[in-house]
């Protein structure tokens, strides 16, 4: 059985590549590398957001399927999520004080490993407008992926905070957070 994301990659392959493109059905962190025959094998490793891509030994075991470059993007501070921070306090949580920074982390150890890369940090935001009985769905996503309570109380506080607040009204919803992007040079660490 297909995946359907897999489906559609394997439907949109052009016939003139289709033999060069090999689709691995296993989880990253699983995989052999040296059983797969990928060490420093593809001259681009790209991981832009990639949850299999945490923690060094990730990081390690990506970069060592590149035989030029490795690109990593992941967060690099805080998630934003304008709703959230409007709840908070409504279901009694205090504002999250910790800041953390998964690309901090992989700069600093690609620079204590001696690699050669360019980075960059960007702050994206996107605000989308919802009535407010979709966003009374979403909260339990929202307080679950943010770490917020998310009993029966809880919820019902937010959709009675929510629905007393924006009768009527669309809610601006604006999400995003800080972003960072590195391209690892393996093969030749020159800039030019």
């Amino acid at each position: 059985m297909l995946l359907p994301l897999t489906a559609l990659m394997e439907e949109s392959i052009k016939p003139s590549i289709k033999e060069n493109i090999k689709i691995v059905r296993e989880q990253f962190e699983e995989l052999s590398i040296e059983t797969n025959g990928w060490q420093n094998k593809f001259n681009l490793v790209f991981a832009s957001m990639c949850p299999a891509i945490f923690g060094w030994e990730m990081v390690e075991k990506a970069l060592a399927c590149a035989s030029q470059f490795c690109y990593i993007s992941t967060s690099a501070g805080p998630k934003e999520h304008s709703l959230i921070q409007e709840l908070r306090p409504v279901v009694g949580i205090k504002e999250d004080l910790v800041q953390t920074s998964d690309m901090a982390y992989i700069i600093q150890l690609l620079n204590i490993y001696g690699y050669s890369f360019q980075t960059l940090i960007t702050r994206e935001t996107q605000t989308v407008m919802m009535s407010v009985d979709e966003a009374v769905k979403h909260t339990l996503g929202w307080f679950s992926f943010f770490g917020m309570p998310t009993d029966e109380q809880s919820l019902q506080k937010a959709e009675t905070y929510l629905r007393r607040t924006y009768a009527g009204k669309r809610i601006p919803v604006q999400q995003g957070g800080r972003f960072g992007k590195v391209l690892v040079r393996i093969k030749n660490q020159h800039m030019y």
